[in-house]
């Protein structure tokens, strides 16, 4: 039997756990924001999420971008695409 070990993104696991602090966010009220279960939210905070954390962090990251918050790893590809653009133009 062969068992599954499931990745968590750290960065945006912590950057759900600050939004939801910040606003004052219970399980249950996240979960009904991104259309899932207050104990889908329960079980992926205690990385213990049962279904894809893959599809999970997307509506996580998703939601986040919509919201404005600056989204965990995507700053870091913007502002590469932003030192290159500076390149060129030198």
């Amino acid at each position: 039997m062969s068992t599954t070990i499931k990745v968590y993104d750290e960065a945006l696991h912590r950057q759900v756990e600050e939004y939801m602090a910040a606003h004052k966010l219970s399980q249950e009220q996240m979960g009904v924001k991104l259309g899932r279960s207050g104990a889908a939210i329960n079980q992926y905070l205690s990385r213990k999420y049962k279904g894809s954390v893959e599809n999970l962090e997307k509506a996580f990251r998703e939601f986040l971008a919509q919201e404005g918050e600056a989204v965990a790893g995507a700053g870091r590809s913007l502002q590469a695409g932003r030192d290159l653009q500076a390149h060129e133009h030198i």
